[in-house]
Parts: C-alpha cells; sequence; structure tokens
C-alpha cells in the first residue's frame, strides 16, 4: 500500500509559474524549505502548467512521499495540467528526504521552465 500523505508542520511558500518577457518561468525558480513546508504553485500567466519530478534526481526515499502529497497526479510525480488563471497546485514536504528536489513544468521544459527545492531540517 502506498504511504500517506503526512501533516505539514511548517508554513506555506508559494512559487509563481508566469510567461513574463516572453520567457517561461518558475518565481522564485530556486526556494529553501524545511521539512514539513508546502509549496504552493500558482498559475500566474502563459498557462497551462504542471509540476513534475523525475524520481532519480531526486532524493533516495523522496518518490512514495512525494506521490502520496501530490493530490490529482496524471502520471508518478507529475501534477494534472493547471489551465484557469491563478489555479493552485500544493504539495508538502512533511517526512520529505532532506536534499535537491529539481522540477519542470513539462509544457514549456524545453524553453527553460524549471525550478529546483532544496529541503533542509
Amino acid at each position: 500500500a502506498a504511504p500517506a500523505a503526512a501533516t505539514p508542520t511548517g508554513p506555506v511558500h508559494e512559487i509563481k509559474m508566469e510567461l513574463k518577457d516572453g520567457k517561461y518561468q518558475f518565481d522564485p525558480a530556486t526556494l529553501t524549505i524545511k521539512v514539513g513546508d508546502v509549496v504552493r504553485w500558482i498559475n500566474v500567466s502563459g498557462g497551462p502548467h504542471n509540476v513534475a519530478f523525475t524520481a532519480d534526481k531526486i532524493p533516495a526515499g523522496a518518490a512514495d512521499i512525494l506521490n502520496a502529497a501530490m493530490p490529482n497526479r496524471m502520471a508518478p510525480l507529475t501534477a494534472n495540467f493547471m489551465t484557469d488563471s491563478l489555479q493552485t497546485y500544493e504539495v508538502s514536504f512533511a517526512n520529505a528526504p532532506i536534499g535537491a528536489y529539481p522540477f519542470v513544468c513539462q509544457p514549456h521544459e524545453a524553453l527553460g521552465m524549471k525550478g529546483t527545492i532544496t529541503v533542509e531540517k
């Protein structure tokens, strides 16, 4: 059985997903959080957008924890597309292993829409 999502214990951090000055980007593209925090992505402009992690690029043991914390996935470690303006998607990093979590927006990855969350104790 897949593990249940752990209860968040920290604050919510926001990352905007946007098309700004002709560039698809996450703002901020890098974010440092603590174990237990939540990240909320917001579809500001240029969508559709999504959030996808790659199993072999995140810390060992993180995939099952992230999958449990990612509602409405279209694939493992992959959120559904956000098509509505100001639509949000939240992922809890409760019980997440420390380390770097690179992520992309799949429709705009080739255009450089990438980011990294660093989880610290």
